[in-house]
């Protein structure tokens, strides 16, 4: 009966302090566990989401507001006809939306990237609000009109330059060759102020060139869409009909149409 009740003694003492020893380990390894997810950082998908998608006719300066609420990576792809390209894709604060609408050439760019072709364009911006802006088509060099043509004495030659469908003609000039080695007056001139012209009145004209000879000659540095019309005036020559060769070519900014997407990916 004694060596029962020592042995009860026993195992109750045993049972206590395997219990007192469990119930210390697991203080420690909840401890350690918590001091483990103290130091663990929860790892967060980017945000990723489209700013613009969209087809478009690039007839224009066009600007796109958008606002950014932490550091994100534009990632900027554009898909236009081969052999066109765009004066600039550019990116200015919102504060400068005003002064790029009335000169864009004094705005400052915080990405600024000329002559832009399909591809695609990367940049990295912080928080804050800007402005995605779109240039006009760059201008390609083209011939408008080339020919030879026999001017009557006393009479004149009028060569019509279709300039309907574009945004702008610059740098528009002319190259004759007299072949008589005389001269001959040159006038340049919308269609409303040669119809004027032609009654008698007296025109508005673009550029005016009187007696000129063989050679070049810089018509004018702009011109808008409009129908123009070349005079290759004889009418002082009482006698002499003049052979003229003659080129008119300009850089010709057309429209066209592209599609022009923009991600944005938030950096963590």
């Amino acid at each position: 009966m004694k060596s029962t009740k020592k042995t009860s003694i026993f195992l109750v003492m045993f049972l206590l302090v395997v219990f007192v020893a469990g119930c210390t380990q697991t203080s420690e390894d909840t401890a350690e566990q918590i001091n483990k997810n103290a130091g663990t950082t929860e790892t967060q998908t980017p945000q990723i989401w489209t700013l613009f998608d969209k087809e478009y006719t690039f007839d224009s300066r066009t600007y796109i507001p958008f606002e950014l609420d932490s550091t994100y990576k534009l990632t900027i792809t554009l898909n236009i006809p081969s052999g066109k390209k765009l004066e600039y894709l550019g990116i200015i604060p919102e504060s400068e939306l005003e002064q790029w609408k009335n000169d864009d050439t004094a705005s400052e760019y915080l990405y600024l990237k000329k002559n832009v072709e399909s591809g695609t364009y990367t940049t990295t911006l912080n928080k804050g609000n800007y402005v995605f802006v779109i240039g006009t088509p760059t201008p390609e060099s083209t011939i408008l009109n080339e020919d030879t043509v026999v001017v009557k004495h006393g009479d004149y030659e009028a060569i019509p330059i279709y300039l309907t469908n574009i945004l702008y003609a610059q740098n528009v000039k002319l190259k004759i060759d007299i072949r008589e080695d005389l001269d001959i007056n040159i006038y340049l001139m919308d269609e409303k102020e040669y119809n004027i012209w032609k009654q008698g009145g007296t025109p508005k004209i673009y550029f005016a060139e009187k007696k000129a000879t063989s050679g070049y000659y810089t018509l004018r540095n702009y011109l808008p869409a409009d129908t123009y019309y070349l005079i290759l005036d004889n009418e002082y020559s009482l006698l002499t009909d003049k052979t003229i060769d003659y080129r008119i070519e300009a850089e010709i900014a057309k429209p066209f149409t592209g599609h022009i997407k923009i991600i944005a990916e938030e950096q963590n």
